[in-house]
């Protein structure tokens, strides 16, 4: 059996990004990278699916530049088996193009799940599952929190508005996580010390795929306003209150 997980690198969310001053871009001076949160949960369920199973192959695939192996290289120390580099020379934005690459690879490598994270944290579209589901051909069940083995197949949970939905699901598969009711397992030092002698195979993209949009620029949110401090005595500071949410908010 063999199980895609898909893992990105990105800008560590504990760290506020800044815009270029020519708002060409995000300003990535000694920004700290991270494994996709998402992408870890991902990993974390494909561990346990090769584990509850006893048999197969956890493959972490990721599509940029060679900075990626190190991304590849935590969900090795994690105990994925082996890595696969799609390399682009620079960052790719457009999730079509993206799509399109790892969609190009999987097909050859017939798996019997790709597990993904359902976004990434720093273009937080969540558009690459659902493209790749249709260029594959393969089922997609999205958002998931839980999911269990039974038989060949898998119970899987979704919370949605109106409570969890539970479904049934056999592979040919791809899975998207949300943050799920299971935590992902913490590398451990004999972990990351395996992981620099695990294979991690680099595919050089020297043709990229066309892409479908274009970031023409950034823009950094507004600066928040100054909040006021009411100063009065109660019963008119709760007045004054009411007066501003009414007149300057407007939220009453």
């Amino acid at each position: 059996m063999k199980i895609f997980v898909t893992v990105k690198r990105v800008p560590d969310t504990g760290v506020p990004l800044r815009v270029k001053s020519d708002r060409t871009g995000i300003d990535r001076e000694g920004l700290p990278y991270v494994i996709n949160p998402y992408d870890e949960y991902a990993t974390e369920a494909a561990l346990r699916i090769k584990e509850k199973i006893g048999d197969g192959e956890v493959i972490a695939v990721s599509c940029g530049t060679e900075d990626s192996i190190e991304t590849i290289r935590h969900a090795l120390a994690m105990g994925a088996d082996r890595g696969v580099l799609l390399k682009v020379n620079d960052e790719i934005t457009d999730s079509v193009q993206t799509a399109d690459i790892l969609s190009d690879y999987l097909k050859s490598e017939n798996p019997d799940f790709i597990l993904m994270g359902k976004k990434a944290v720093d273009y937080d579209r969540g558009l690459v599952p659902a493209y790749l589901s249709e260029k594959l051909g393969f089922p997609l069940e999205t958002c998931v929190t839980n999911m269990e083995i039974k038989d060949s197949g898998f119970v899987l949970e979704r919370e949605t508005e109106y409570g969890v939905e539970i479904i049934e699901a056999r592979s040919p598969l791809i899975i998207s996580f949300e943050k799920a009711k299971f935590e992902p397992r913490f590398p451990s030092l004999r972990g990351v010390m395996m992981a620099k002698k695990k294979p991690v195979d680099v595919n050089e993209i020297s043709n990229l795929p066309a892409n479908s949009t274009n970031i023409l620029s950034y823009e950094p949110p507004p600066e928040r306003k100054k909040g006021k401090i009411i100063d009065l005595p109660f019963p008119d500071n709760v007045k004054e209150l009411v007066k501003l949410l009414k007149e300057e908010s407007k939220i009453i």
